[in-house]
């Protein structure tokens, strides 16, 4: 191991000991999304390992963050010096309603995830995008990927979104509750708050067959 590894790994054994289930990443702050067209050195990148983690250093901790999530989209809505916030640990399914089709999809889920473990409980989205390695939140905030107005982009889908503000504040937000902020969230580019929890409105699974004429 050369010495500045062994420094870096040092690092980032105190900080994780200081700061209970965050997983921080020292020794690759660099990042780039999917095609390499944005790029950044954050000051620091940190992955809480639960939403309770993820609430406590939001109210530790003051000044300039981001989120990311699987790095597909190519605008410049990720790049930062300072914080990387990563909600990548937060994920699963968590619950489905059967008699509304709908289901709460925690906010690190990659979409590729999503389908089978709604086929388990009956359920299944009403589109999904060609690409399936963004997460269910970066999609949302992002308005992936609708196909005409009979299948529109995930995020008109969306019935309730749970998010966290920078102080640390847990919002539910539906048509129903800060209303403004949901409308607002639901294509929020990572402005409204950090998302955590979304809530789909899904339909009965269903089969498709392609047919391809040359």
């Amino acid at each position: 191991m050369q010495r500045r590894d062994l420094l870096k790994s040092m690092v980032a054994a105190c900080l994780s000991s200081a700061v209970p289930n965050i997983a921080l990443s020292t020794s690759a702050l660099a990042w780039k999304n999917w095609s390499g067209n944005q790029r950044c050195v954050p000051s620091a990148r940190i992955a809480p390992q639960n939403l309770a983690d993820l609430q406590t250093w939001l109210r530790n901790n003051q000044g300039k963050m981001r989120s990311v999530g699987s790095g597909h989209s190519f605008t410049a809505l990720v790049p930062t010096d300072h914080t990387l916030i990563s909600t990548s640990y937060i994920r699963g399914v968590t619950q489905a309603v059967d008699k509304i089709m709908q289901a709460d999809i925690a906010a690190g889920t990659q979409l590729s995830s999503v389908g089978p473990a709604l086929n388990e409980m009956g359920q299944a989205m009403i589109n999904m995008p060609d690409v399936d390695r963004q997460t269910l939140a970066g999609a949302i905030s992002t308005a992936t990927h609708g196909t005409g107005r009979a299948l529109q982009c995930l995020s008109a889908y969306t019935t309730e979104i749970e998010l966290l503000t920078a102080k640390g504040e847990l919002l539910t937000c539906n048509n129903d509750t800060n209303h403004d902020v949901f409308k607002a969230a639901q294509v929020g580019l990572g402005t409204i708050g950090l998302i955590t929890r979304i809530r789909m409105q899904n339909r009965e699974p269903f089969k498709l067959r392609r047919l391809a004429r040359w």
